[in-house]
């Protein structure tokens, strides 16, 4: 129940700012749009693999409850940054290809 309230959030959030941004969007070619969908999903992708199983093997050694979690909590944090500066990085270079 609550997995598909969290999704149905996250679809709402999407629409909301595709719908915000319509402007934007519209100047866009589409090879640029296709690159930006697949930038996306690279950078979802890799940022789900690397906090799913890349932290997993790394906590799973570690059995104090409280060091094991502050570990994955940091691990979050450093896999979401590195995310978000590739995604950034590979935004600007699509979007300022042409200009």
């Amino acid at each position: 129940m609550f997995d598909s309230v969290l999704v149905s959030m996250f679809l709402g959030l999407i629409i909301y700012k595709i719908r915000r941004n319509k402007f934007l969007i519209k100047q866009l070619t589409k090879v640029q749009l296709t690159g930006i969908f697949i930038a996306y999903l690279t950078t979802v992708t890799t940022g789900v693999i690397g906090i799913y199983y890349i932290g997993n093997q790394l906590t799973d050694y570690i059995h104090n409850g409280f060091i094991k979690f502050l570990s994955e909590i940091l691990i979050i944090i450093m896999v979401l940054s590195l995310c978000s500066t590739l995604l950034h990085k590979l935004l600007y270079r699509i979007i300022n290809l042409t200009k």
